[in-house]
């Protein structure tokens, strides 16, 4: 599973693949989780061996407070795998990347 949207690296390299990495942080009581993705140059990349994504942890997604229960709560994940949440939350919320915050990936394509 990924997210497909094309970025430009500052180094002028555009990738197309994201992938999800890792659970950051998460705490159930506190309301919060952060997950990171990588950039991958594309899919096929991501298949050879060796390889590794052009940025890595690229990208960070923190989801907090009532977001968190919208997305994660007990409730939430009942009827599915965590992973599909995390990469639904990562369109539907801004995330941060290596030029700042608010990228919007709502309009990536899911890679399933």
């Amino acid at each position: 599973m990924a997210l497909i949207k094309s970025f430009t690296l500052p180094n002028g390299v555009t990738a197309d693949y994201l992938r999800y990495r890792r659970t950051d942080c998460w705490d159930r009581e506190a309301k919060v989780a952060c997950f990171l993705f990588d950039l991958w140059l594309n899919k096929a990349q991501t298949l050879v061996a060796d390889a590794q994504p052009v940025a890595p942890m690229a990208f960070r997604l923190q989801v907090t407070g009532a977001t968190f229960d919208t997305w994660f709560s007990n409730a939430a994940l009942e009827s599915a795998d965590l992973i599909p949440h995390i990469y639904a939350a990562a369109k539907a919320l801004p995330v941060d990347h290596w030029a700042g915050s608010g990228v919007l990936l709502s309009d990536a394509v899911d890679d399933i």
